[in-house]
């Protein structure tokens, strides 16, 4: 279990006068720069369950409070299919206007650290004692690093790791996995949306495995919402349809939307999920990485065999990473989301987006409601209907927006 505790941090919170905020708690989504918003997600999506029911702690409260902070003070760019194209951890202009009086910078750029490190803390905590029957035959110290953020030091723990956590911790918490997922295609130099579902999973004790749903008995249950986008780039010579079995690299290959969201649904989320988690930095990039040496398994005899493919939802191993790693560049996933937007000319300030095929990569994890997160695709389908957008494009067309709720 994580050693810290929140209680040691000192919140300068009276001093700061800070305006009471009424948003609901799945509105906030907090930027703290840890590359965790997956564990802060699962985190937001309980205490909404658990406010709905017996309340919360003062503790939890807390939580919000400083989530609400940082939530408030991001800027975040999306482009026109709701894609993250550029996001910053807070804007001191925007940050002034949620205080009754005037702060120095430097006491702003304090209080902005000291939240930062409450929240990361917070929900680190949470993560660790969620999975304290989980299997972990690497050392789970050896998962955690400290983040040297303006004279603080915030916990982080290894990326791969904490998305396993986090599934495991949805699934044991009997959360909603959410997916609303969208289909981009790119021929020539346009972009367009070729199709979007929002999806809903639920953990199932018998097969233990997520699920999806063919019924949703509570539109106003909040889970865990994976945005995900798949790229799929004009070919030659395209599939039409899915041979036989269904497996991850046809995500990249399926021309047709129809035959791309049955293979997708086909598929264990689980896996997918894990297969996007390795093309992703173990750290933070102010964060120094380690080689995946430094985390040896205590004790291989408990892996399951490579053979069978399968990923256990319960367990945390080296081993298991590394055959992911595997997997991922086999299947086409092994690639940054961060390559999707090229610097084309500095100068003008241009970008141009990719003409490569991505299977599948995940652009943000967030709390949300499930028939929220259902309007939210039905908007994004209606807006992008017969919209065509060229690769290339300039920095300013976007306007840079507080986000409550990130569609990304």
């Amino acid at each position: 279990m994580f050693s810290a505790t929140t209680q040691n941090i000192e919140i300068p919170v009276n001093e700061l006068d800070l305006v009471q905020s009424t948003d609901p708690i799945l509105s906030y989504d907090p930027l703290v720069g840890d590359t965790l918003c997956h564990i802060r997600a699962v985190y937001l999506a309980y205490l909404f369950q658990k406010n709905s029911n017996i309340g919360l702690t003062k503790e939890e409260r807390r939580f919000l409070e400083f989530s609400n902070i940082l939530n408030q003070s991001r800027l975040t760019d999306y482009d026109e299919f709701g894609v993250i194209s550029f996001e910053a951890t807070y804007n001191k202009n925007d940050l002034k206007t949620i205080f009754k009086k005037n702060i120095s910078n430097t006491k702003m750029d304090d209080f902005i650290v000291t939240s930062k490190k409450h929240v990361a803390t917070a929900a680190l905590i949470f993560l660790f004692e969620q999975c304290q029957e989980m299997i972990f035959t690497i050392d789970k110290n050896s998962i955690k690093r400290d983040m040297a953020l303006s004279g603080k030091n915030i916990p982080v723990i290894h990326f791969y790791y904490s998305v396993k956590m986090m599934l495991y911790s949805t699934a044991m918490l009997n959360l909603p996995l959410i997916v609303n997922l969208r289909r981009l295609y790119t021929e020539k130099d346009g972009y367009l949306l070729q199709g979007g579902d929002s999806l809903v999973y639920r953990y199932n004790k018998q097969n233990a495995k997520f699920t999806l749903q063919e019924k949703i008995e509570d539109g106003n249950e909040a889970g865990v919402l994976f945005d995900m986008v798949s790229l799929y780039v004009k070919q030659d010579t395209p599939i039409e349809e899915a041979q036989e079995k269904c497996e991850p690299d046809k995500l990249g290959k399926l021309e047709k939307y129809g035959a791309f969201i049955q293979c997708f649904k086909e598929l264990d989320i689980t896996q997918l999920i894990m297969l996007c988690a390795t093309s992703h930095s173990p750290y933070p990039k102010i964060e120094r990485s380690i080689n995946r040496e430094e985390l040896p398994d205590k004790d291989v005899k408990v892996i399951p065999a490579e053979s069978e493919g399968k990923i256990r939802l319960n367990l945390c191993s080296s081993q298991e990473q590394d055959r992911m790693i595997a997997d991922a560049s086999k299947y086409g996933f092994f690639r940054d989301k961060s390559d999707i937007y090229i610097q084309a000319n500095k100068e003008k300030q241009q970008r141009i987006r990719t003409n490569k095929t991505y299977s599948l990569f995940v652009d943000h994890v967030s709390a949300a409601r499930i028939q929220d997160s259902a309007i939210k695709m039905v908007e994004l389908l209606t807006k992008c209907k017969n919209l065509t957008v060229p690769r290339t494009f300039e920095l300013h067309e976007y306007q840079k927006c507080k986000s409550t709720n990130s569609p990304g």
